[in-house]
């Protein structure tokens, strides 16, 4: 406890003792899926309103996994307000990096945030609906000071370039054994920063975009401390796209495969037939698993994984694909079942080499490259059992051994 009322005075002394102070506070990551990006409160303080408090514009409330109220009670956040000395125990006990930033404000200027903020968290304003790129604990900050400003941050911040997109800030964020799915699940949202504005919609990124703003001849900023240094292992690795040449890789041997699996079919063997078959059956139930759980987020509002092109090539009708060939394969002998199979694949083909002809944000050449070969290898395949199912030696149902 010593250790926590010296960072205390430590950071006011540094950061001024005036009637009315205005301080955003940036968290720093920890070693769980809410804390990777960090987080953001504004500590305000005054002595003639009584007020020491942090006010935190994004809060999650519990999540109940009951399928009747998933979707509404996943992207459900509160603002609220609570004693600053509560707040900060708290993250120090975590053993997160913690860093003041004092904001230059006006007299006028604290009043009217300070009008606005308790109306963000007045009760009739609360839950509202989160957004992870534009209503966060960052961004309505970041807002809630361009309207304090009249308007005159956004603009100051528009005028400078972005360091990366948000995808690869939100990738450099999360642990390297996440980061493949993550890539998979995010939409061209993620690809789109067009300033420093845009970029800052993570703790540490706003907090380094105001450092040098200047609005009306006065810096935003008077003070930047940080008090606390959090866990090293808290950080990651910058993420700088996948490995060169890893999609080629992952395409050519799903070719390999394709081969062997022709090399099967050719041997008419019905052991050897199922066999081929089954992987075929087992590549479109896993494209249908993330077609579905793509389609899942984008109905549930989630807007990073909005307009994902992957759809084309990961589509959820690989699922009906996936059960109907099944189907054919050990049970039904219906040529109308198998050629309907081959018609759906040819189609869903089609589609995913349509996909590289479009005009769009998303940047999702390495998943074109990664998966069509497989989806091609596939299609040939199934065209090699159908062939092979029309000769003297094999016909559906496949199963028994020759």
């Amino acid at each position: 406890m010593g250790a926590i009322v010296g960072l205390w005075l430590l950071a006011l002394g540094s950061i001024g003792d005036d009637d009315a102070r205005v301080i955003l506070v940036t968290y720093g990551p920890r070693g769980e899926a809410v804390g990777y990006f960090g987080h953001s409160v504004l500590w305000v303080r005054s002595h003639s309103r009584g007020l020491n408090a942090y006010f935190n514009l994004a809060a999650r409330g519990t999540v109940s996994w009951d399928p009747r109220t998933y979707w509404k009670d996943r992207l459900t956040y509160w603002a609220f307000a609570r004693p600053s000395a509560d707040d900060l125990s708290g993250h120090l006990a975590l053993n997160r990096s913690i860093r003041f930033q004092a904001l230059s404000l006006t007299s006028d200027q604290a009043d009217r945030l300070d009008e606005r903020l308790r109306e963000i968290v007045a009760p009739e304003n609360n839950p509202f609906t989160y957004d992870f790129l534009t209503f966060n604990c960052t961004t309505r900050i970041r807002d809630l000071l361009d309207e304090v400003f009249d308007g005159k941050l956004r603009p100051v911040l528009e005028a400078i370039p972005p360091t990366e997109t948000p995808r690869r800030h939100v990738l450099s964020a999360v642990p390297q054994a996440q980061r493949t799915i993550l890539d998979f699940m995010l939409g061209a949202p993620m690809d789109r920063a067009a300033s420093r504005w845009d970029e800052a919609f993570l703790p540490a990124l706003l907090a380094d975009a105001i450092v040098d703003v200047t609005i009306d001849g006065r810096p935003l900023v008077t003070a930047d401390l940080v008090v606390m240094e959090g866990p090293t292992d808290a950080v990651q690795e910058p993420w700088t796209g996948h490995a060169p040449g890893s999609g080629w890789a992952y395409g050519g041997g799903s070719l390999a495969l394709g081969i062997a699996g022709l090399a099967l079919v050719a041997t008419r063997r019905r052991w050897a037939i199922r066999l081929a078959g089954t992987g075929v059956a087992l590549l479109w139930l896993g494209l249908g698993v993330a077609g579905g759980a793509l389609v899942f987020n984008a109905l549930g509002g989630v807007r990073v994984a909005a307009e994902n092109q992957n759809l084309w090539i990961a589509s959820p009708a690989y699922l009906l694909l996936a059960i109907a060939w099944s189907i054919w394969l050990i049970r039904i002998r219906a040529r109308w079942l198998l050629d309907g199979c081959i018609v759906l694949a040819s189609t869903l083909l089609a589609l995913a080499v349509a996909s590289m002809l479009l005009d769009t944000d998303h940047q999702n050449g390495f998943w074109l490259f990664a998966l069509i070969p497989p989806i091609v290898a596939a299609v040939v395949v199934a065209f090699a059992i159908r062939k092979a199912s029309q000769g003297p030696t094999v016909s559906p149902p496949l199963v028994g051994v020759a």
